[in-house]
């Protein structure tokens, strides 16, 4: 069985703006890397690709490597300094930290990081790229200390399997995480053991992050699930701000100014979430 991603460039609406990087197994992730030229897929059977853009456009498989021993569930990028972390069924956590030198051997630029004892369904890092929290169908959530590879919190208050997890970007004394049963968790990291749970949804949450729109101090939360609709909570409220409901699951979400991006029913939607959805 094979897999492809799906790459778009603006204008997204002209014939030639996408392009297919085919790969020989399913693709189980990707992110963009470096200033959007460069994109890294994780795949079946533990397979890392990194692909780079060229002079023409056009996109060209740089290295590829076996990064785990089974499938990549989610890869997670931090720009400073430049770090790639890939979390697999095979429970680990991999940081790789001259990933994008061609002269590098990924086994010398690796961290591993284990602790869950189910496989890894997302990783996400600090701002500042030395904090990484993971989460697993374990039902944990586990926040990484980059410069020790220790565990600083290993949160166990969950009732389902973690299937996404959110970190504070600013600050990191925040984590976010999804369940299947439609709970969304926020653990402020001073007071671990007193966590705020919402019933967030009717059916799984797929995805979470962080957001703060552009002019406000205020954070906020967006999750999406497979009960068709996408929310936004305020961070310190609890409360649900704005909300969107489409007749299809939504697998994935993603920021971009004040857009949203996300992935339902083999399309992907473009929200400008600050107009389109109503309030509750």
């Amino acid at each position: 069985m094979e897999g492809a991603v799906l790459v778009w460039q603006e204008p997204y609406n002209h014939p030639n703006s996408m392009e297919q990087l085919h790969h020989p197994r399913p693709v189980w992730c990707c992110v963009l890397l470096g200033e959007g030229d460069k994109v890294a897929t994780g795949c079946e059977g533990g397979m890392l690709r990194i692909w780079s853009q060229d002079e023409f456009g056009g996109w060209d498989l740089e290295r590829e490597f076996r990064a785990h021993d089974k499938r990549i569930s989610a890869v997670a990028v931090s720009t400073n300094p430049e770090r790639l972390a890939s979390g697999s069924h095979d429970m680990t956590v991999r940081v790789w930290t001259r990933l994008l030198l061609l002269d590098a051997v990924p086994a010398e630029s690796c961290l591993t990081l284990s602790g869950h004892k189910a496989f890894v369904t997302s990783v996400d890092f600090s701002s500042d790229g030395s904090v990484l929290a993971s989460g697993s169908f374990d039902m944990s959530a586990i926040v990484w200390d980059l410069a020790t590879g220790t565990a600083s919190h290993h949160l166990q208050h969950h009732h389902h399997p973690v299937l996404c997890v959110g970190l504070d970007p600013w600050q990191a004394a925040i984590v976010v995480t999804g369940c299947r049963g439609g709970t969304l968790i926020l653990t402020a990291l001073t007071k671990p053991h007193r966590p705020t749970k919402l019933q967030a949804h009717a059916d799984r949450i797929n995805s979470c992050t962080f957001y703060q729109p552009s002019g406000s101090d205020e954070r906020r939360i967006l999750s999406a699930s497979s009960d068709g609709s996408l929310r936004v909570w305020g961070v310190l409220s609890g409360e649900c701000l704005l909300r969107f409901e489409s007749c299809s699951p939504i697998r994935c979400l993603s920021v971009w100014d004040s857009v949203v991006l996300c992935g339902a029913d083999g399309k992907l939607v473009a929200l400008d979430y600050l107009a389109s959805p109503s309030r509750d």
